[in-house]
């Protein structure tokens, strides 16, 4: 019986690699990029759906602009 949680077909071993690659050629590389080049949302159609409803939970009324003007003071 399957476990619930992510899928087991959410990464391929393509995949790992490509990520594995352009971190180790970049270590501040940007996860668009990353995203970009895996595109997952063309081989899982719910992935944007569930990114956005995860950030709707994790990042609920985060102010960027709010946060680094406290880091300043």
């Amino acid at each position: 019986m399957p476990r619930s949680g992510r899928s087991s077909t959410s990464t391929s071993d393509h995949n790992v690699k490509k990520v594995k690659e352009i971190v180790l050629e970049n270590h501040h590389s940007n996860h668009h990029v990353i995203v970009s080049l895996v595109d997952p949302a063309n081989s899982d159609p719910t992935f944007m759906e569930r990114i956005i409803n995860a950030a709707e939970t994790w990042i609920y009324e985060y102010n960027m602009q709010e946060n680094q003007h406290q880091r300043i003071e």
